[in-house]
């Protein structure tokens, strides 16, 4: 996960994966049929580290409603510090695109599905405002994701003081465009 996340999937090498988990470049091929292969299972491997990590915030204290955006969001920015090559290599699978992004849907789908019904209930409850579920599911993800790994672009637009309010005015950001009108 960390050669592909921090470097891309045309600049990892299986020579480079080899030498630095200490094994010859034929025991990778021997379970993986393909640098294609490895790619798609740190994948699915970084796809199953965000699920948990997310899923997790949630585990002791589940606020419900928009109360859940500040956990979720403070819980992706954990990630991002703690081990930033799984939403990198996130998002390099969308760059891969299918067969390897297909894996990661596939891994990603328990907490896509459990987005979506919580989102429904919001909707029905009166509590999120209508609209397409999964739309707004992609649009709060890629300002999220977004968010927490552009760090160059992050530096150009704030200065210190900014960077730090961020994570507060993303939460008011998306708030604000859930909340029934």
């Amino acid at each position: 996960m960390k050669l592909f996340g921090s470097q891309g999937y045309d600049a990892t090498s299986l020579d480079g994966v080899a030498a630095v988990v200490g094994v010859r470049k034929q025991t990778l091929l021997y379970h993986f049929n393909s640098k294609a292969d490895l790619f798609a299972a740190a994948a699915a491997e970084a796809a199953a580290a965000l699920y948990q990590a997310l899923e997790g915030a949630l585990r002791d204290h589940d606020p419900g409603g928009l109360d859940r955006l500040p956990i979720f969001i403070a819980s992706a920015m954990d990630l991002a510090r703690e081990r930033p090559e799984v939403l990198s290599l996130i998002r390099e699978v969308a760059r891969a695109g299918p067969p390897v992004s297909d894996r990661v849907v596939e891994a990603l789908r328990p907490l896509v599905d459990s987005a979506v019904a919580w989102f429904e209930r919001g909707i029905d409850d009166g509590v999120i405002r209508k609209q397409n579920p999964r739309i707004a599911l992609l649009t709060i993800y890629s300002a999220v994701i977004g968010h927490v790994t552009e760090s160059s672009v992050a530096e150009a637009l704030l200065d210190p003081r900014s960077r730090r309010a961020a994570a507060d005015e993303l939460v008011a950001f998306l708030r604000a465009a859930l909340e029934p009108e």
